[in-house]
């Protein structure tokens, strides 16, 4: 499943001149996939397991139908459809929780800006912004440079009414408290700590709770996300990928954050491991509260998750505006690119209608 690790547009571009190669020199093709957007664009038999065993094969056409086994019906409706935004979100939204004023980001040797350009934006309670992008695109120097992780060539950034270019590290560090991260990249978790641990330590050190509320809201937490039957003194380096996603929701529920800063969160994950990981951030939006700073390459989940969205390349950003704007009427033609990138080739019904380029 090599394409599974890798940007949508770039695997969607591979899976196109892997078929192409195949038409024209006429080999056979097996091809090992986690979920099943890929068989949508490969010509061809598709068959299922599940457990070690095939429970079903057949064309990508027939698998998505109705009359497919149940299991299969689950792996084809976890496919990222690009359907219309949700209807508004009921969190009350107030005063910025974030606001960028003018920052011009850090750039060195050949990755530096041809042009000037600075970013400006407001993030406010309970809101949610994408930035989207492939890796290399400057959505995550943006990401690091909003947080006071590199220092900007120019600009400043305001979280929660406090100007972070003032502050001493310290007092960034403890500004961060209010900011949980979940991401792709599974190594923000010490390997070498418990799954009691990990989901404590923001408790221990943000609040002075009794032990016995610490582990009342350790273990609510873990409940949430599915893991409650997990041994607490488990190390977590022995979990399994999609465990560990959902300790990092854990630790982000214990905290109640103001900002949620979220990369990737479904790299690497099967197709409904990808759906439940899709859920758990749904839920952690609407129960907690956080606004959302959103880092992908999924335009899918970005409408998923965020009501607006920049998107970057070459560390400029191209277009901006509300997710459903986007996905309307996109302007640019990297914007359709990234749209088309997530969408399923036509299987029963599957394809979705595209913007005209």
């Amino acid at each position: 499943h090599p394409l599974s690790e890798i940007s949508p547009i770039i695997a969607r571009k591979l899976a196109a001149a892997l078929a192409a190669e195949q038409k024209r020199l006429g080999f056979a093709l097996l091809y090992i996939a986690r979920g099943t957007l890929v068989t949508t664009w490969l010509e061809g038999r598709v068959a299922i397991l599940r457990n070690g065993k095939i429970i079903e094969e057949g064309t990508a056409e027939r698998l998505s139908s109705p009359q497919a086994h149940s299991y299969t019906q689950q792996l084809y409706k976890s496919l990222p459809l690009l359907a219309a935004p949700p209807a508004a979100r009921r969190i009350a939204r107030g005063e910025p929780i974030l606001q960028v004023r003018g920052l011009e980001l850090s750039g060195s040797g050949k990755n530096q800006y041809r042009t000037r350009e600075t970013v400006t934006f407001d993030l406010r309670r309970g809101a949610s912004l994408a930035l989207i992008g492939e890796p290399g695109s400057g959505r995550r120097e943006l990401m690091r440079t909003v947080l006071g992780m590199q220092q900007p060539v120019a600009g400043r950034t305001i979280f929660d009414s406090v100007d972070i270019g003032i502050l001493s590290h310290a007092m960034v560090a403890r500004l961060r408290r209010r900011i949980a991260f979940i991401a792709g990249d599974d190594d923000v978790l010490d390997p070498r700590m418990s799954v009691r641990d990990t989901v404590e330590e923001p408790l221990r050190a943000h609040l002075n709770l009794s032990r016995e509320h610490v582990s009342g809201h350790r273990d609510a937490a873990l409940k949430r996300v599915g893991l409650a039957s997990l041994p607490g003194g488990r190390a977590v380096a022995s979990l399994s990928r999609f465990d560990r996603r959902r300790l990092q929701v854990a630790r982000a529920i214990v905290s109640v954050p103001q900002l949620a800063v979220i990369e990737e969160p479904q790299r690497g994950l099967g197709p409904l491991e990808s759906a439940v990981m899709l859920d758990l951030l749904k839920e952690l939006r609407a129960q907690e509260g956080p606004a959302f700073l959103l880092l992908t390459s999924n335009f899918a989940l970005a409408l998923a998750l965020a009501d607006e969205a920049m998107v970057f390349r070459d560390r400029h950003i191209v277009e901006r505006g509300a997710m459903a704007d986007l996905l309307r009427a996109p302007k640019e033609a990297y914007t359709r690119e990234l749209i088309s990138a997530v969408t399923p080739a036509s299987a029963n019904g599957l394809s979705q209608a595209l913007p005209a380029s």
